[in-house]
């Protein structure tokens, strides 16, 4: 899978079969522009996929799913994920 981020970088998502019941997945973010986005983004994505671990081995807390995002005047508002 390809997706444009929000700051224009290019991140490639692959998802492998390991076995009956495992998969693997990797996430690669090109045109990072410093060692300094590189190692901020490694910090989020190693995140992000611990966190899509818990949740597939069923330790994620069974919570309602609430994303925080921006409105237009700076301040935070929660949004539901559908």
């Amino acid at each position: 899978m390809r997706i444009t981020w929000t700051d224009d970088t290019n991140v490639d998502v692959g998802f492998f079969p390991k076995g009956d019941s495992k998969s693997q997945v990797a996430v690669e973010q090109r045109k990072l522009k410093s060692l300094r986005e590189v190692a901020r983004c490694k910090s989020y994505w190693s995140k992000a996929l611990a966190s899509l671990q818990k949740m597939l081995e069923g330790d994620a807390i069974r919570k309602p799913a609430v994303a925080k995002a921006k409105n237009i005047a700076g301040k935070r508002r929660p949004m539901n994920r559908d």
